[in-house]
This record gives C-alpha cells, structure tokens and sequence, in this order.
C-alpha cells in the first residue's frame, strides 16, 4: 500500500519527468515537413491549428505515424507567424482550439503574438489560472485584438476575477466565455458603470481560496500601487485588486453558470454595459435577478437558450417586450 506521502512525491517526481520531456520537446528542430506546412500556414491570414494538424499527420512515410508534439509545434508556430526576424506578419486569425497549451507556451505570448492579430481562438487548450496573468498582459499589447474565444477552459474563482480585472486593459468587443467555470457570471463586475474590488481569502485547512467583491471607494484608491497594471501581474505581493468597466466588450456568450447571483444585479450591470449581443446557455437565470432589465439595455440581440427562468421571470420578462430594444429573441427549450 503507497502512502499519501510516498504519492506526493510520486506525483512531484512525474511532474519533473513531464516538464524535462516538454523541455526537450520544444527546443527539438523542426523536421523539414514541419518545416514547410508551418511556413505554409503562416503565409495565410487566417490560421488553424487544426488544419495544421491534419497536414503534418500526412507522413512521406506511410509506415511511420506522425507524433504530434504541441510545445515544438506551437512554440515554433508563434515564432514564426508573429513575424520574428523577418518581415512584419499579417496573420489575422489565429485558432489554437483544442491543442493542450502548457504554460511554458502561453509565455510566448507575450513576445510571439501576431501584432496584426484580430482574432484569437484558445477554447479547450487547458488555460488556467496560472497563465491569465500573462495572457491579459500579451493581449493588452494587441490593440488590433477584438475577439477573444475562451471556450471549455476550467478556471476558478481567482482566474475567473483576475480576468474580470485585466479585461478593461485590452480593447476586445467580442468575448467567449462558455464553460470556463460555474463562476463566470463574476464578468457582470466590469461590465457595471460603478467600480469594484475583489480581495482573496484563504482557508489553510481547507487549502482553498475564496473571493470577496465590494465596491471600490477612495480609501482603496490611495492603497492602490503606483503602476497598477505591473502590480497586479503579481498577484502574491497585492491585498485586493481594482476592477473597472470594460466599455469596448459589444458581445458576450456565457454557459453552464450556477446563478447568476453577484454583490450587484448581473442585468443591471448589463443595463449600464456597451453589449449589443448577449447569450446564455444551459444556466439558471434567479428569480431575483431582474432579467427584464434587458429591455433598456443595449441588448439588440438576445440569446436564452436551455436556461432555467421561475414563471414570474418569465411573466416580467414577456410583458417587457412592447418596450424593448430588442431586434434578435432567441429562447429555444428555455
């Protein structure tokens, strides 16, 4: 029988293992077939990682099964389609879907994004929250970026408010946040007019970490470091974090929220929000929450699909519709 202690180190020793071949793997030469589909790629406007998969399973040799490396591949992608050392790039598009993306990669952002890049796709690529820091930081260095697709990337509390916290840095209007945690809907904090804060809580016993949201007042901003942004990239040396409205996000898609309950009304905060196109997917709308708000927002296109709404919701909701802003009403199996 493996003890507890023996598993730990069984567990840190694979670790090790694991970063050692990822290492190896991602400062190992191209072959002269990935050579030549990665350049191929680049010369594109539109790039996809599954697309490029699919070229370098094609093997000159039929009897030798292309092993896909995702460190080497994608490390030498980013080098190559953000230009480095050569001419500018002009790749727009860059979908990386569904490719597991180590953090040791999404360092590389940071220097080897496209600049032209207006599009990017990370949905399903293992982003946590380890890597939303520098994530945010490489995205705010894009101005050019306007959507962003985060799609089936499990984050948790913290990486969900340290997202919600980076967001006004960047210009993005169109954001994907389907099933990137049951607490997604902490997005409403930057999407309200008014100005929060979020503090993290730790319970050593339990060894987990919870999220306090308040409203931001004057007192916080005097306690505020000078260079905000560079502090907040450090998310150890700092007690609480500033969270302001994000005026460029015009389109939103969340699913799988568990409620959408929030220190202030999440359609409330979408009142006051630049949104246009708002969607929501297999979650559960509260009664509380005031869902009629919509019809004086800025939502023009509307999307409740497989959400759960009490009889009342729905009552208030429909009898709103005569005043509506509304152009676009999506309700299938809600």
């Amino acid at each position: 029988m493996i003890t507890q202690d023996e598993f730990k180190t069984i567990r840190v020793d694979l670790l090790k293992v694991k970063q050692a071949l990822s290492l190896r793997d991602r400062n190992s030469p191209l072959t002269e077939h990935e050579s030549t589909v990665l350049n191929d790629a680049c010369k594109q406007k539109k790039i996809s990682m599954k697309e490029i998969k699919k070229k370098l399973s094609i093997n000159d040799n039929p009897e030798q099964k292309y092993k896909f490396r995702e460190d080497k591949i994608l490390r030498n992608l980013l080098q190559l389609c953000s230009g480095s050392g050569s001419s500018s790039s002009s790749v727009t598009h860059l979908d990386l879907s569904f490719t597991s993306i180590s953090p040791e990669i999404f360092q590389e952002f940071k220097t080897n994004l496209p600049d032209s890049l207006e599009h990017l796709n990370i949905s399903a690529t293992g982003l946590d929250d380890q890597s939303i820091d520098v994530l945010f930081a490489a995205l705010a260095a894009r101005p050019s970026l306007e959507s962003l697709s985060m799609r089936s990337n499990k984050l948790t509390n913290f990486g969900v408010a340290r997202m919600v916290a980076a967001l006004s840095n960047t210009k993005i209007s169109t954001l994907d946040l389907s099933s990137c945690g049951a607490e997604a809907e902490a997005i409403g904090y930057c999407l309200s007019s008014k100005t929060f804060k979020f503090e993290m809580e730790k319970n050593k016993t339990l060894g987990t970490t919870s999220i306090k949201w308040s409203l931001f007042n004057e007192e916080d901003e005097k306690l505020m470091p000078d260079n905000e942004q560079k502090e907040q990239q450090q998310p150890n040396n700092q007690s609480f974090f500033k969270v302001q409205q994000c005026t460029t996000l015009k389109r939103l898609t969340l699913a799988h929220i568990s409620s959408f309950s929030l220190e202030v009304s999440f359609f409330s905060a979408l009142q006051e929000s630049s949104i246009t196109h708002f969607a929501v997917h297999c979650s559960n709308i509260a009664e509380t929450d005031f869902v009629e708000l919509v019809h004086s927002s800025n939502v023009v296109d509307l999307a409740l699909i497989q959400c759960e709404l009490s009889s009342s919701t729905m009552k208030s909701f429909i009898e709103g519709l005569s005043d509506s802003n509304l152009e676009l009403l999506n309700m299938s199996y809600t």
